[in-house]
């Protein structure tokens, strides 16, 4: 990665995870995660994305797909992991009720600790996980009907 390459992405609020401003090309970053940083306004699909998640009830979970085709914009279930990711820490946003088409926790690779807090919440809520550290989807998913 060039000084240039680096600089920019710097300016732009990236840092790299191990707070070394190495030229390594393996390097990793994270993005930032709050509209703070990004300064960006929502867009619509944001703001019916973060309406919908606020509409989870507590002992229920959800998947990307649903929120997404709930929000009115089916087949993006990507962007709403991007809305979940550019959440700030205690957003009141219940971002742990939101689980893959498998009703497993979809763990980031830059927040080794969220998968085991979100599972954490979850059982508190109630929610149980299979052997294989699956929800049952057919027990445990919001009918939003």
């Amino acid at each position: 990665m060039t000084k240039r390459r680096l600089n920019l992405l710097t300016h732009f609020g990236i840092e790299p995870l191990n707070g070394n401003h190495s030229l390594n090309r393996k390097e990793r970053f994270k993005l930032p995660r709050n509209r703070a940083q990004s300064r960006r306004p929502l867009s619509d699909n944001e703001k019916a994305i973060l309406t919908m998640l606020g509409q989870i009830p507590f002992g229920r979970v959800a998947t990307y797909g649903q929120i997404a085709k709930l929000a009115g914009i089916p087949r993006n279930s990507r962007q709403v992991g991007a809305v979940l990711r550019m959440l700030p820490p205690n957003s009141g946003v219940p971002w742990f009720r939101v689980v893959n088409s498998k009703g497993q926790i979809s763990h980031r690779e830059c927040a080794s600790d969220s998968g085991r807090t979100q599972r954490e919440i979850l059982e508190a809520e109630g929610i149980e996980f299979s052997g294989k550290d699956t929800i049952s989807l057919k027990k445990f998913r919001w009918d939003s009907d």
